[in-house]
């Protein structure tokens, strides 16, 4: 009813509006009528606009007053059993894809800056390999096709494919045990390859030695030995070499050599580190030629690669035979 009424005071506006307009040739009564309409329409539009505007301004403040109100709430505080999550170790060098998932299920692809975290499980593909630096300085390598797990500071579960570690730069008094389908292994200062497929898990001894135990008992691994066991108790020992064809994966993702002023005879000893191999020299002027050479630079090779490399530029050459790198002047002595 008072839309009504007040449509009619519109109209009533109109009218007088047309009774007061400038004296000049009035249009047809059709077309009047016509013009009457569409003014009366927009009029009407422009006040219904105007009540939705107060609708809406009003509709804000009420929702400004409910967040007002959600502020002064006073949130639960979080919960202390959350997992506080803590570094582990850092990535050193990544080959092809790799994928790490946290514990949260957040999906990660690494580079040389990533920090790797408590209970992140690595995963390397057919094609992809990684190599990590774990906080107490050892060297971890992870090969193609790897599941990894970093569980704790003294803890990883290698649950699928194989990885290398070696010990050589590791803190003596933090231990890192490596949890298996089979068993648990234990190095007691050393290089060494863990392989796990399936039930089975083999220890590849480089270096050192190695302890695995398996339902509480607990069996000694030494340098050149392969012990396999199963989930059921069962081993097996073999022999291995500290060189070749296996361990090639391994020395692809050795840490670039930082010669900083380190001398040819450091260079070799990295060399012969990683590749397992022994350095002889040929005589003692070779040997007093490495230890007085100093290099420059940072080399970032396969370790046979870089020394072939490194040693074009010397009066040093190398003769590879088996296991041994046999050094000699240039000139032959």
């Amino acid at each position: 009813m008072k839309g009504t009424l007040q449509n009619e005071k519109n109209t009533d506006r109109l009218a007088e509006l047309f009774r007061h307009a400038s004296a000049r040739e009035r249009p047809p009564a059709d077309d009047e009528l016509t013009i009457r309409q569409a003014l009366h329409t927009q009029w009407s539009h422009m006040t219904r606009q105007r009540k939705r505007r107060k609708t809406m301004i009003t509709l804000a403040a009420a929702a400004s007053a409910v967040i007002a109100v959600m502020v002064g709430i006073r949130m639960p505080p979080v919960s202390d059993s959350a997992p506080s999550l803590t570094q582990l170790a850092a990535v050193e060098k990544t080959l092809g894809m790799v994928q790490i998932t946290s514990s949260d299920g957040s999906l990660q692809r690494p580079d040389s800056a990533t920090a790797l975290m408590s209970g992140q499980q690595i995963v390397t593909s057919s094609d992809s390999r990684m190599a990590l630096r774990w906080l107490n300085g050892e060297s971890i390598r992870l090969d193609e096709n790897t599941e990894l797990i970093l569980n704790s500071s003294d803890e990883i579960s290698l649950q699928a494919g194989q990885i290398y570690l070696d010990t050589g730069q590791a803190e003596a008094n933090r231990e890192l045990t490596v949890s298996t389908p089979a068993g648990r292994v234990r190095h007691l200062g050393t290089r060494y390859m863990t392989t796990v497929s399936g039930d089975v898990t083999s220890v590849s001894v480089r270096e050192g030695q190695v302890s695995v135990e398996v339902k509480g008992v607990e069996t000694v691994a030494d340098q050149g030995v392969r012990l396999t066991v199963d989930t059921a108790g069962a081993s097996s020992l073999g022999s291995v070499s500290s060189y070749g064809p296996m361990w090639q994966w391994t020395e692809e993702l050795a840490p670039a050599f930082s010669s900083g002023g380190r001398s040819m005879l450091q260079f070799l000893d990295w060399v012969a580190h990683e590749s397992g191999r022994v350095v002889e020299f040929a005589s003692t002027e070779a040997e007093r030629l490495a230890r007085d050479t100093d290099l420059r630079g940072r080399i970032d090779m396969e370790p046979m690669r870089a020394l072939e490399a490194i040693l074009l530029t010397s009066d040093l050459v190398a003769e590879v035979d088996a296991g041994t790198i046999v050094v000699r002047l240039r000139n032959g002595s």
